[in-house]
């Protein structure tokens, strides 16, 4: 017979932090031209030590591709 180990359930906390630019052509009605959102998963609620993180990466490679999802890692020093 085989047995699964027991699932043990851990609560754990975690803050989600997003950043979205968009960027409209007013010489065209406001059309939009860019709109870039960037997610941070931390442990700990500390937004302006990730908004250097969030902004840079929107604005890396920028204009990126329309639609294109990327991951990207900052280390921390």
């Amino acid at each position: 017979m085989f047995y699964s180990p027991p699932v043990i359930n851990t609560p754990v906390t975690v803050f989600k932090n997003t950043l979205t630019v968009i960027i409209k052509d007013n010489k065209r009605d406001g059309q939009e031209v860019y709109r870039s959102t960037s997610v941070v998963v931390t442990d700990s609620d500390n937004l302006p030590a990730v908004m250097p993180y969030l902004t840079n990466a929107i604005f890396d490679g920028f204009p990126a591709n329309n639609g294109s999802v990327r991951d990207i890692t900052y280390s921390i020093d």
